[in-house]
């Protein structure tokens, strides 16, 4: 009764937003992958080891991470350049103040820190009211966390998702970072379920020189947004951006191909450069940008979806994976015959 009820909810919730009936959208969603975001945000730290556990119990498609390298070249799952106060503890101390740079920290100097979990009441606590802290979690590697999945009966795919700073002085260069990242995907067997996904195009570019067969997805957001946010990013850290432009982020972070109009251009360009999927930011997943890339044999992502509204406007529109920070509540919602 408890699964009937949800289809209905769900169905019946989206008739407003579909051209066709209702039925229409019971139909599509079994096809709908659901993206776990830094494993399951809502329910552990971003990233970390608990994170992904979870994320595997709770049956999600495809298990997202953000990637990091270390001073000994060691790629290690966070989302920021470096451990930020509210989010980490030494000793059981929270730090008052947030670290040098992970790329100037070996693996062995960043275990000495839990990222577990967040200060109370914090900006980083606030939005997660069902989080589950895990108080002396530490950072784990990329090798580790891909063992984990890979034993796992259940098999999902993973994106790996590259932090770029675009050479600048908070993270590694573009090829080293490339390099070590694909050495650790290269160990796994189960190679053909990893993508590599990333906001600078110019990097994928990078791993397809390197290595043609690794699979890439895309990261679209639109270019003058993204291109404010990661020069706040980078002045936050105290990197001097005098010789940024919005022009040169934006020329960067597309590969040179920079903010035009005609959708149909960015699939081109993804599919031409060996990307399986355009994996879009929830406001810009406009219908000619998914028609575009669909057209042309490319799958198409929204993220970070965290409302069954939204999640029933991207089935609407024809998306092929939904990265949210509740992965079984979506799961559920697209699939209720699985729901417990």
């Amino acid at each position: 009764m408890r699964k009937l009820l949800v289809t209905i909810a769900f169905c019946a919730g989206s008739m407003g937003i579909l051209p066709a009936p209702a039925p229409a959208l019971c139909q599509s969603i079994v096809k709908t992958m659901v993206v776990a975001h830094a494993g399951g945000a809502a329910y552990h730290a971003h990233n970390a080891r608990s994170a992904i556990l979870h994320a595997l119990d709770m049956k999600a498609d495809i298990i997202e991470f953000d990637v990091q390298d270390t001073k000994d070249h060691i790629p290690v799952l966070h989302h920021d350049f470096v451990l930020q106060p509210d989010e980490a503890q030494q000793n059981r101390h929270w730090l008052d103040k947030r670290t040098t740079f992970i790329r100037n920290m070996t693996f062995a100097e960043l275990s000495n820190y839990s990222i577990g979990q967040s200060r109370s009441g914090s900006p980083s606590d606030k939005p997660y009211p069902f989080r589950k802290n895990q108080e002396q979690e530490t950072i784990i590697s990329l090798d580790n966390a891909l063992e984990l999945i890979s034993n796992n009966p259940n098999n999902p795919q993973v994106f790996v998702e590259i932090k770029s700073a675009l050479d600048l002085p908070a993270g590694y260069p573009a090829e080293t970072l490339a390099i070590d990242i694909l050495k650790i995907i290269h160990k796994h067997a189960a190679k053909d379920k990893i993508s590599i996904i990333s906001f600078d195009w110019k990097l994928l570019h990078l791993i397809h020189t390197i290595d043609p067969t690794q699979k890439t997805v895309y990261i679209f957001r639109d270019p003058l947004v993204y291109a404010r946010e990661f020069a706040n990013d980078m002045r936050g850290l105290g990197i001097d951006i005098t010789s940024l432009t919005p022009q040169k982020i934006i020329d960067r972070l597309t590969d040179g191909f920079g903010p035009v109009s005609n959708y149909s251009l960015y699939a081109d360009y993804i599919k031409k450069q060996g990307g399986w999927m355009l994996d879009a930011y929830k406001d810009d997943a406009t219908l000619p940008l998914v028609s575009q890339a669909q057209k042309i044999g490319l799958k198409t992502g929204i993220w970070t979806v965290d409302t069954l509204t939204e999640t029933s406007k991207a089935v609407a529109l024809g998306i092929n994976a939904i990265t949210t920070n509740y992965p079984d509540v979506i799961v559920a919602a697209l699939r209720p015959s699985s729901a417990q």
